[in-house]
């Protein structure tokens, strides 16, 4: 199962989240799995996650910037390298753990997360049941900017490419209530819902337009929990994460089918309802 981050606060250098942390995003790849107060473990989660990994921040610019690789986090010289030299106020981080033996998910830069689409900015955790099935319906019902979404082959990326088709023309470049981008993630959550007849599929996921973000975790059913996530608000940021990175924090687990509005660094509960 994939891991990811979300920071949100006063402008940061990201080397210190991405790297120092005792149980840091890229210290998860290889960490066992530390949810703290959740009472099973999740049947899909990964000995190790290292099929990829990917970084998207914020700085002086509407659109977003993306780094994507298929090495190992902790083997990428380079962005060890230029994360010191980089800092935001608002940047997600992301690692990969694709079952061993599934050939329908190659590790592949264009397959890693973040994904982008001008200023908005998404990663997922979770899976889609039935994928392979409804994906040609998806794509059916895609508009011209939806479709500049895909690049890769996963399910998350057209996640990410239903929720951009839900967007006017007029919109697309706007900055837009928080409450309307989780309206158009709703409907996105419930078209995938209604293709595959209602099967189970999880949607642990984030999306930001650079000044706000948005977070679900989400599972259309009444026996099985979505992945692990924890929020942990601090005097100047917010941290929302997939396992917490400090052990010693006290971070509150998100309940299950549950959002978080992100702003100004405050941030509410939202019951997901459909």
């Amino acid at each position: 199962m994939c891991r990811w981050m979300c920071y949100f606060g006063i402008d940061t250098n990201i080397y210190s989240l991405l790297y120092d942390p005792p149980n840091s995003i890229f210290k998860q790849c290889y960490h066992p799995p530390y949810t703290p107060t959740v009472d099973t473990e999740n049947p899909r989660d990964n000995a190790i996650n290292v099929d990829g990994f990917g970084i998207g921040l914020y700085q002086n610019k509407t659109i977003p910037f993306i780094y994507t690789s298929v090495k190992t986090p902790w083997s990428d010289i380079n962005l060890k390298r230029i994360a010191q030299y980089m800092n935001s106020h608002l940047f997600f981080a992301h690692i990969r753990g694709v079952k061993p033996f599934n050939e329908n998910s190659f590790i592949h830069e264009l397959n890693c997360h973040p994904f982008t689409y001008k200023r908005y900015m998404m990663q997922h955790n979770g899976f889609i049941s039935g994928y392979k099935k409804i994906k040609s319906a998806i794509l059916s019902m895609l508009n011209d900017n939806a479709l500049e979404v895909i690049k890769g082959n996963v399910d998350s990326e057209d996640i990410f490419a239903l929720f951009i088709n839900q967007f006017s023309t007029d919109e697309i470049d706007k900055q837009l209530p928080i409450e309307k981008i989780y309206e158009y993630l709703l409907n996105t959550i419930k078209i995938i819902i209604s293709l595959n007849n209602n099967k189970s599929s999880s949607f642990n996921i984030a999306i930001s337009d650079g000044n706000q973000i948005i977070c679900t975790r989400y599972i259309n059913s009444e026996t099985e929990d979505p992945p692990s996530l924890y929020i942990k608000k601090y005097n100047n940021h917010i941290l929302v994460c997939s396992e917490p990175i400090y052990y010693k924090d006290d971070w509150t687990l998100v309940p299950k089918n549950t959002a978080i509005f992100i702003q100004q660094n405050n941030y509410t509960f939202k019951k997901i309802y459909f």
